[in-house]
């Protein structure tokens, strides 16, 4: 099968600054440590494990975000391991990420409109970006109405369609979901978690999504991945992971959180069937 992004003995190690001394470089702590990775055209892939586990920095690598220190990373069958900004920018519109605190990446000063607008300036798209916004906003569950007002009047839930409707704008192959319902309330996370296998599904999406959710996973994707101090320590398809870790960090992460047993309807139940 043809994957779609992929690291292949990913190392990654970033400065300390905490334990940087006066007028001398910053020491370098290490993050991921051969990390082979893979997410194949339209697959759903969840990548789990406690905080600090490495999951995020390895999102980022992916979307070269961050650079590698080690190991290579493809994407579409391109490697772009060390590649410049600027090879990278046509291939930024097929590769987002939705971030898992929309007020913290929603710039204040803009409004909604020129938040959603900015991955197709990022691209040098000159052509007037409204139409496709609201078009992505209206994908996203919100009122088109909402595109001149700023971050602040939104609430939480709509924040994070707000984010969304940026990743989509470009009509992406790959997104990146980093813990992007921890924070909002059970029925809007049930809202969102719907709303992303709408997208999957009419869009053919590829997803990687990060969470400590382990029952919304088994919902949510066909296949997870389980990462601790920096190393994927199992991976398969959720229900055969879920139903006999392999790994004794898994049975560990799968007996400290409860994992109920979820009605596959869950997610497409109305709001007065669901409560």
């Amino acid at each position: 099968m043809t994957m779609l992004a992929e690291a292949r003995a990913l190392h990654v190690a970033l400065p300390n600054q905490s334990a940087k001394r006066p007028f001398r470089a910053a020491p370098l702590i290490h993050i991921l440590h051969g990390v082979d990775f893979a997410i194949a055209p339209g697959e759903a892939v969840g990548i789990v494990g406690e905080s600090g586990s490495g999951k995020t920095t390895l999102g980022r690598a992916l979307l070269r975000l961050l650079e590698p220190s080690g190991g290579q990373v493809q994407f579409a069958g391109q490697d772009i391991t060390h590649a410049s900004e600027a090879t990278l920018r046509p291939l930024r519109a097929r590769m987002q990420m939705i971030f898992q605190n929309p007020l913290a990446s929603l710039n204040p000063r803009r409004s909604i409109a020129a938040s959603v607008a900015a991955p197709l300036w990022a691209r040098g798209d000159r052509a007037d970006p409204r139409p496709r916004v609201l078009a992505a906003l209206e994908r996203a569950g919100l009122s088109g109405s909402l595109a001149d007002r700023y971050p602040h009047q939104l609430s939480g839930g709509q924040r994070q369609r707000v984010g969304i409707a940026r990743a989509i704008v470009t009509e992406p192959d790959f997104i990146l979901a980093d813990e992007i319902v921890s924070g909002l309330d059970v029925s809007t996370q049930a809202q969102i978690l719907d709303l992303l296998r709408q997208l999957r599904r009419d869009m053919g999406l590829a997803l990687a999504f990060i969470t400590h959710d382990l029952s919304v996973v088994r919902v949510l994707c066909e296949r997870v991945v389980v990462m601790h101090q920096g190393r994927i320590v199992e991976q398969g398809r959720c229900e055969d992971v879920f139903a006999a870790p392999a790994h004794p960090y898994t049975r560990r992460l799968l007996s400290a959180v409860p994992l109920p047993e979820i009605d596959p309807d869950w997610l497409d139940a109305e709001p007065e069937e669901a409560a």
